[in-house]
């Protein structure tokens, strides 16, 4: 396959404190790209302290691969310094634990070369172990190349969208000024829906092309009450901003946004139960969400699982009830 012309990549890796071997092994897929298309690696290296990581990068010798140091600001901050810094066509996220399957991902460019989307979502594969991990053939001819091609905002309208903003290969000039919100716990679930709702073209395939490693020590596996607390109010303040957002929207924008809020609580209110430290949280958190208007989960004409939910969780004392249920269960 000669070098596809269509295509220049900006990769945008934040980093923090991660060892060399899991830094390396994300530089390495990139670098397996060679020449076939048009390429730079922004490093943004957050606030790691006595860091080496500028050493790591001078190691590979290519100017293509830069490396950015900044004070803390966290993984929003440092995906909007990438952003600032990049110059090519697309951009993708990629997470310095995270790699790509690059064999995989020089097919789905293929794609990319003929399609020219503004944004281009692709499948991602949970790993565990350090060595790099290879997706069989046997396994990608399985794998359906275009599952969906049109507007983000009529994909919003009929599928549930995948909110890791590391799972899109996305148009600057689609993104435009649209940034990450620092110091807000699940960014994605407030960056994508609104970077899909300007897709005027979005192309979406089931190739597995990311590498999403799985390691302790993640913010959404943690039960410290305080960042617990902090979760739940940052997603009610996506929510409610989402709300308003949509409010100065209209047509199929609107409905897609407001389609999108009703899942968004939906799944809110499952966090809720499976990880509400006590009653008195559960309560306290499922007040601010009957706020946003999404409590009770509104009836709309959903998949059955969504019209269950709703059904089964109407009142306050259903959701005690799962509650209850769910913490006899864990014991």
């Amino acid at each position: 396959m000669g070098k596809l012309k269509n295509i220049s990549v900006s990769f945008i890796v934040p980093y923090h404190a991660l060892s060399r071997l899991l830094l390396t092994r994300c530089l390495d897929s990139i670098v397996s790209l060679g020449d076939l298309i048009d390429w730079e690696a922004w490093v943004v290296d957050d606030g790691t302290p006595d860091s080496q990581a500028n050493l790591w990068v001078e190691a590979y010798a290519d100017s293509r691969i830069h490396y950015h140091y900044q004070k803390w600001g966290g993984l929003s901050a440092a995906r909007n310094t990438g952003l600032s810094l990049a110059t090519k066509m697309y951009v993708q996220f990629i997470d310095s634990d995270d790699y790509l399957f690059t064999e995989v991902y020089v097919k789905a460019l293929d794609l990319v070369n003929d399609w020219v989307p503004d944004v281009f979502a692709f499948h991602y594969v949970k790993v565990w172990g350090i060595p790099p991990v290879t997706i069989s053939d046997t396994k990608l001819k399985k794998q359906r190349r275009i599952d969906y091609e049109g507007p983000g905002p009529h994909y919003m309208m009929a599928h549930n969208i995948r909110v890791s903003a590391c799972g899109y290969l996305i148009s600057r000039k689609c993104l435009g000024d649209l940034r990450f919100r620092v110091s807000l716990y699940h960014e994605d679930e407030d960056f994508t829906p609104l970077m899909l709702l300007r897709a005027r073209r979005l192309v979406v395939t089931s190739l597995p092309v990311y590498a999403y490693f799985q390691r302790s020590g993640s913010i959404m596996l943690d039960k410290d009450p305080v960042r617990l607390r902090k979760r739940f109010t940052d997603m009610l303040f996506i929510l409610n901003r989402h709300t308003e957002v949509q409010c100065q929207l209209d047509g199929t924008k609107a409905l897609a946004l407001k389609r999108r809020n009703a899942t968004f609580a939906l799944a809110i209110l499952y966090e809720l139960i499976c990880q509400a430290p006590t009653k008195q949280f559960l309560f306290a958190v499922l007040d601010q969400l009957r706020n946003t208007g999404y409590y009770p989960l509104p009836d709309r004409n959903e998949p059955f699982l969504y019209r269950i939910v709703r059904l089964v969780t109407c009142s306050p004392k259903l959701v005690v009830l799962l509650f209850l249920l769910f913490r006899f269960k864990k014991i």
